[in-house]
């Protein structure tokens, strides 16, 4: 029999049957995967406790009709501080449910997944509100760039002005790049966003991951982070209703 092997972390579950579940995987391998776990809501399954989300791991399936079935799972690393705080917990679900509608069945990526491993290693060590508002301005932008959606927030892309003192600069959702008033007729979605909250996009610093400095009031992050989940809505449901999502989709 055929073992695949795949590294990473559980998604999200969906029940299925009486005992079943469909997990959605994030494996280092092939990217997003779906896979069937027989019996894995019985009280009596091995599988039942491995399979949480807070947990870096290997999964072995063989192949089975449209979905491989789990057959034994391994954890390489656990990370229990994060179920023990409901603050944490909800904020790794948030993010590994962006993740989840950011990204196609079978697409491998390094650097979500990369960036998945910090995500469970900085939880897993700060429960602090203020510390998760900072991760998730982060995970948003890191996220976003590991798809290959560019920031660009020094100057104007139209004109090239980098001077917004005195009026407030506008975002266009297209490209995530900032835009002067004049220029605005020229971009079709565009939002006006407040210069605080400009300049601190501007200022944060990805390559450093998420233990940034605190470079901004709690207000200023809130607008920030409202800010990168409209942009990143706007992506999701842009790409949804594009034809090569239809057209894969439908091939199914």
């Amino acid at each position: 029999m055929n073992h695949k092997i795949y590294t990473g972390l559980v998604l999200r579950k969906y029940p299925l049957r009486e005992a079943d579940d469909i997990v959605s995987f994030w494996s280092w391998e092939e990217g997003k995967v779906r896979l069937l776990a027989r019996s894995v809501r019985k009280q009596t399954s091995k599988l039942k406790a491995i399979l949480a989300p807070a947990a870096w791991m290997q999964l072995y399936a063989v192949p089975s009709g449209q979905m491989a079935v789990v057959t034994s799972a391994s954890i390489i690393k656990n990370y229990p501080k994060i179920p023990s705080s409901l603050e944490s917990t909800s904020v790794l679900f948030s993010v590994l449910e962006m993740v989840s509608k950011a990204t196609g069945d079978d697409q491998p990526n390094e650097k979500i997944s990369l960036l998945l491993q910090d995500s469970l290693a900085f939880l897993d060590e700060h429960d602090e509100a203020q510390k998760h508002l900072d991760f998730y301005i982060i995970f948003i932008r890191e996220l976003m760039s590991a798809l290959g959606f560019r920031f660009d927030l020094s100057s104007c892309s139209k004109c090239g002005k980098g001077d917004f003192s005195g009026s407030r600069p506008y975002l266009d959702r297209y490209g995530f790049s900032v835009i002067c008033q004049p220029c605005t007729k020229y971009f079709p979605a565009v939002e006006k966003i407040d210069l605080q909250v400009w300049e601190y996009l501007n200022k944060l610093e990805i390559e450093k991951g998420f233990q940034q400095a605190n470079t901004a009031d709690k207000s200023t992050k809130l607008k920030t982070s409202q800010a990168l989940s409209r942009y990143f809505q706007f992506v999701i449901e842009r790409e949804i209703k594009s034809q090569k999502f239809l057209e894969q989709n439908l091939a199914l």
